[in-house]
């Protein structure tokens, strides 16, 4: 599990970078503080999918595309961004 949290961890953080948001910035777009940030990015601790998912939506996307190499921040896989669905 733990190369997992680090993979997920990684992808988070170059999706952060891309979008040239500082943790406390992307902390404060998703509801979450810089503290949690830092320890997903890291992939440290034990951090929740509920988070993940928060983070996740923040971006537009979807756990099923968070790996795709062409994975764009609000390009989810149903070509909305997932904090608009009803």
């Amino acid at each position: 599990m733990g190369d997992t949290k680090h993979i997920i961890g990684q992808r988070v953080r170059a999706l952060r970078l891309r979008e040239q948001l500082t943790q406390e910035q992307l902390g404060q777009m998703v509801g979450l503080n810089r503290v949690q940030i830092c320890h997903l990015e890291r992939g440290e601790g034990n951090f929740t999918l509920g988070n993940l998912d928060k983070v996740l939506d923040g971006f537009g996307l979807t756990i099923e595309n968070l790996f795709d190499d062409g994975a764009e921040p609000g390009k989810s896989a149903n070509s909305s961004p997932r904090g608009s669905r009803s």
